[in-house]
């Protein structure tokens, strides 16, 4: 594997850089540092959109479909291969930010967040994908 050079500040022995740049396997000769180089072996892809949305979360699954009603070309890039982000992958079945906090617990539920999320609401009502709030 070719390795790269790159100029390094003074060490002394007892310096914590030393041990985590030995830790990383970098080879340490003199005042250089030699760390190897790693290509990126996936097929790169090329895609022609409007909009590029990052993360497929409840943010980014919002911003793809506006986007897309209104005429954009959109590609939605997701790491994971399913959307939902921390609701679905942690299991916690609830998006952050949707109603006021309060904390009163006798208090209903009051929605600050509209526009999309009320489409996004009905469609989980209508597959039996909600629930009642929980209260500890």
């Amino acid at each position: 594997m070719r390795a790269r050079s790159i100029d390094a500040v003074p060490f002394v022995e007892s310096n914590p850089a030393l041990a985590e740049l030995r830790r990383a396997s970098a080879v340490i000769r003199s005042r250089r540092i030699e760390l190897p180089i790693s290509r990126d072996q996936r097929t790169a892809l090329r895609f022609d959109c409007d909009v590029l949305v990052v993360g497929g979360g409840a943010a980014g699954v919002a911003a793809a479909v506006v986007a897309a009603r209104r005429g954009a070309r959109v590609v939605l890039a997701e790491r994971y291969g399913f959307c939902g982000g921390g609701a679905v992958a942690g299991m916690s079945g609830t998006i952050c930010g949707m109603y006021a906090a309060t904390d009163d617990r006798g208090a209903p539920p009051r929605q600050v967040v509209h526009g999309f999320l009320n489409e996004f609401v009905a469609e989980m009502e209508r597959r039996g994908g909600l629930t009642d709030p929980l209260l500890r």
